[in-house]
């Protein structure tokens, strides 16, 4: 029987965020939402590594792997979010720089 993470990418997209090794949490790629969706054998190793908690390890004991959102804890900003923060205030800075 095969089964996949995610209905389709963008239910991928929703529903998941990847951890980096250091603990980082980014949003994924589209290429990591298409992995989620697509179905696996349940033995496959190939298939994604979903991650319990944020502080879940792989067998060999790294912190990489995807998380559902849900999973964050309250407040926790994605590694996109503060790039996405740092280019807004950025842009209000030259805006008030400019008058």
């Amino acid at each position: 029987m095969k089964y996949s993470a995610a209905r389709d990418a963008e239910d991928a997209r929703r529903r998941y965020v990847w951890v980096e090794d250091d603990g980082d949490v980014r949003e994924l790629t589209p290429e990591e939402c298409e992995y989620l969706a697509t179905p696996f054998e349940f033995p496959d190793s190939g298939r994604p590594y979903i991650k319990e908690r944020l502080g879940s390890r792989t067998p060999d004991g790294r912190l990489r792997g995807f998380l559902e959102r849900s999973e964050l804890r309250r407040g926790q900003i994605l590694r996109w979010g503060l790039v996405l923060l740092a280019l807004l205030m950025v842009a209000l800075i030259a805006l008030t720089w400019m008058r």
